[in-house]
C-alpha cells in the first residue's frame, strides 16, 4: 500500500486490509510494535481466523490502537541516539529442485525495495534475509550451473500475500511451492487443485478426497512452515 495512511496513527481505528499487508507492515507504518497491534484485545477474532499475524485476507480487519506519547529523560547539550525497536522482518526463501533437495552453496542476488543483498544459500538451499516490513515486492537471482535449470534462476517476489492454508488460494500457494504444480494461483475454486491435492494427500498419508479439509490444511502448513 503506498500513499496516505488510511487511519490516523494518534487516534487509531479500523485498517481494511489489502493485498500486501501483514501486520508488520501496518505497524512498520504507523509507528507501532506488531506486538501491540496482534495482541491487543479487539483482535482476538482476527488470531483466532488467522494463525499467523502475516497471513492476511484482503479485506480483514485490524484494529489499530491510538499511539501513545512517550517522554525519555536525557541530558542537554549532548547528541542521543534514539533506535526505533521491531523493525525489520525476517525474509526466508529456499531454493531446492524438483524433488525438494536445497540448492547448497548458490551464490545469489536479492533485490528487495531499493535494496540489495548478496551472499550464498546454506546447506540447505536456504536464503535468510532481514528486510523492511514495507517493502512488498522483490526478485531473486541465483546462479545454479546445474544440468537440466536455467544457468540463472530469476524469481520475482510478492511479499506478503500469502493467504492462509485453508482457502483455496492459500492451498494453491503452498502446493505450487512444495512442487506438487496445481496451476497458476488464482484461487478459484476448489476443482483447480483437486489433483494436486489428492497426490498431496497421498504422501501425507492423508485421506485422498481432493477436498481442502482440515487435515489437510494443517498438513499444508505443516510442510509449507506456515
Amino acid at each position: 500500500m503506498s500513499g496516505d495512511i488510511p487511519i490516523d496513527p494518534s487516534a487509531g481505528g479500523i485498517w481494511i486490509v489489502e493485498a500486501g499487508d501483514t501486520v508488520d507492515s501496518i505497524a512498520d507504518r504507523v509507528g507501532h510494535f506488531w506486538e501491540t497491534i496482534w495482541n491487543d484485545g479487539q483482535n482476538s477474532t482476527l488470531r483466532s481466523d488467522r494463525a499467523h499475524r502475516n497471513i492476511l485476507l484482503p479485506g480483514d480487519k485490524v484494529y489499530v490502537p491510538a499511539l501513545r506519547a512517550k517522554n525519555e529523560s536525557r541530558a542537554t547539550d549532548q547528541i542521543h541516539t534514539f533506535k526505533r525497536n521491531g523493525v525489520p522482518v525476517r525474509l526466508i526463501y529456499q531454493v531446492k529442485n524438483f524433488n525438494g533437495d536445497g540448492f547448497a552453496g548458490k551464490k545469489y542476488i536479492l533485490r528487495v525495495g531499493f535494496r540489495r543483498y548478496e551472499g550464498e544459500t546454506d546447506n540447505e538451499g536456504m536464503i535468510d534475509r532481514y528486510i523492511s516490513p514495507s517493502d512488498k515486492t522483490g526478485r531473486l537471482y541465483v546462479t545454479l550451473d546445474e544440468p537440466g535449470f536455467p544457468a540463472t534462476l530469476e524469481v520475482p517476489l510478492k511479499i506478503g500475500t500469502l493467504a492462509p492454508p485453508d482457502t483455496v488460494l492459500g492451498a494453491q500457494q503452498r502446493l505450487n511451492l512444495l512442487g506438487y504444480r496445481p496451476g497458476v494461483e488464482t484461487g478459484s475454486t476448489i476443482a483447480t487443485i483437486k489433483d494436486a491435492l489428492v497426490e498431496f494427500q497421498r504422501d501425507n498419508d492423508l485421506e485422498r478426497s481432493g477436498a481442502l479439509d482440515e487435515a489437510t490444511a494443517d498438513a499444508l502448513r505443516l510442510a509449507y512452515g506456515l
